[in-house]
C-alpha cells in the first residue's frame, strides 16, 4: 500500500498481520533498497512521511541510509565506552582511588542516561541537557562533563567517533562555590570538646578521634592520614612519608603534637595501619555517622573534613609563618633518600609545625 503523497513510501503487512511503514530507495550503484520506519501503531502518519522524505533525501545526496543504520547498529555504545575508558586509561594511568571515582560517575550518572546510545549519536545538546539535569550539584556535574571529555577525546583516537567532534567542547562548567571554611578560635573550642566527649563516649570507630586530631596537627588530606602505615613513620625524625599522595610522593613533617598522638595509638602485632578501620586489616574509611555526630555536637553543621586543611593553613599565615613554610608544612612533594637530607630536612619547618600545631591545640581547649 503506497502513499499517494510520497512516492515509494507504503505501508507493509506482515504475514502476522502488523502494519509497517517503509521507504524504498536506490543507491548511487542501483540497488534497490528498503528502509523500515516503524509499526503503524507507534508511529503516526505525518512522522513516518517526515523520516520517508529524511531517507529520500539522504539517498539522492549519496548515502545510504539502510546500510548507515545498520553501521549505527554495531557501532560501539556508551558501555563500550565505559568500559574500554576504565580498562585503557583509568585503571592504567589514574591512582585507584581517582579510578574508583571514575566508575562511580559512569554508574551513578553515565550509563543510567546514555548507557544504550551510540558513542557517535551522543551530541552537545544531549551533554548540556544532561549537565541541566545536575544543576543542584554543580561540583557533580563538573566532574563528569570532565571524564566525558576526555573519554570522547579518547574515542576519537580510536575511530569511535569524528576527529573534532568531542560534545563536551564548549560546555561551560557551573561556577563551583570556591569558599575556604576556615575554624576561628571560638569554634576550634567547640570541636575540641566535642572530641572530648566523643572519646569519652568511645565513638565508633575507635580511631576516628585521633584520625581529626592528626589532621589538624598535620594539616594532611584525609586519605593521607586515614591510610597512613606504621612503616611509613620516621620516629627518629618525626616524618610521615607518603609514597602515594595526591601530588605524589611526599614527605609531611610532622609536629609533636601529632607524633604524640601516633605513640599513643595501639598497636597490634603485624598492624599495618596506624588508624585500622572496623574490618581487620583495613584502615578507617569515611566515618560519615561519626564526623555527623562530631559537627552537629560542636554546632558546626556546614564544616566539612577538608576545611581542617584550610584551617591549619590559616592559622600558620596568623601566626605569621611564610607562605614557603606554609607550603612545606602542608607536605613536601619530594621523597627524602638520604641521611643528609633527613638532617638537613629544613629545621624551621619542623618549628613551624610544632607552632601551629600548638596553637591549635590551645584552642581547642587540650593544652
Amino acid at each position: 500500500m503506497w502513499d499517494a503523497l510520497i512516492p515509494k513510501f507504503g505501508v507493509k503487512i506482515t504475514p502476522a498481520g502488523s502494519k509497517i511503514f517503509i521507504v524504498r530507495y536506490r543507491t548511487e550503484a542501483g540497488a534497490s533498497r528498503k528502509y523500515t520506519i516503524g509499526p503503524t501503531n507507534a508511529i503516526g502518519l505525518e512522522p513516518a512521511r517526515d523520516i520517508a522524505r529524511q531517507v529520500l533525501a539522504a539517498a539522492a545526496a549519496g548515502q545510504d541510509p539502510s546500510r548507515d543504520r545498520t553501521m549505527t547498529r554495531d557501532a560501539p555504545s556508551m558501555i563500550d565506552l565505559r568500559d574500554r575508558y576504565l580498562e585503557e586509561h583509568a585503571d592504567p594511568h589514574k591512582k585507584a582511588s581517582s579510578a574508583k571515582n571514575d566508575r562511580i560517575l559512569w554508574k551513578k550518572h553515565i550509563i543510567p542516561r546514555f548507557g544504550n546510545r551510540r558513542v557517535g549519536e551522543i551530541t552537545r545538546a544531549d551533554i548540556l541537557e544532561m549537565q541541566s539535569a545536575m544543576f543542584a550539584k554543580h561540583h557533580t556535574a563538573n566532574r563528569v562533563v570532565a571524564l566525558l571529555s576526555k573519554a570522547f577525546n579518547l574515542s576519537e583516537v580510536w575511530g569511535w567517533r569524528t576527529p573534532g567532534s568531542n560534545p563536551c567542547r564548549h560546555v561551560k562548567k557551573y561556577p563551583e562555590d570556591g569558599r575556604d571554611r576556615m575554624l576561628n578560635p571560638e569554634e576550634l573550642g567547640r570541636l575540641g570538646q566535642a572530641l572530648l566527649q566523643l572519646e569519652a563516649q568511645r565513638i565508633d570507630p575507635p580511631s576516628f578521634v585521633p584520625l581529626i586530631r592528626l589532621l589538624l596537627f598535620t594539616g594532611c588530606r584525609r586519605s593521607e592520614i586515614s591510610n597512613a602505615q606504621w612503616s611509613w613513620v620516621d620516629f627518629e625524625n618525626s616524618l610521615l612519608m607518603l609514597p602515594d599522595s595526591k601530588t605524589g610522593r611526599k614527605i609531611v613533617q610532622l609536629s609533636e603534637a601529632a607524633m604524640e598522638i601516633i605513640r599513643e595509638l595501639p598497636r597490634e602485632k603485624g598492624a599495618i595501619y596506624i588508624l585500622p578501620g572496623r574490618i581487620k586489616g583495613q584502615p578507617i574509611k569515611s566515618p560519615r555517622a561519626a564526623w555527623e555526630s562530631l559537627i552537629t555536637m560542636a554546632e558546626l553543621p556546614d564544616l566539612r573534613v577538608h576545611d581542617l586543611r584550610h584551617t591549619v593553613g590559616s592559622i600558620g599565615h596568623r601566626i605569621g609563618l611564610s607562605q614557603k613554610l606554609i607550603a612545606g608544612m602542608l607536605g613536601h612533594k619530594q621523597m627524602a633518600t638520604t641521611e643528609r637530607y633527613l638532617h638537613t630536612y629544613d629545621s624551621d619547618r619542623k618549628d613551624a609545625t610544632d607552632r601551629t600545631a600548638k596553637q591549635i591545640s590551645e584552642w581547642m581547649g587540650e593544652k
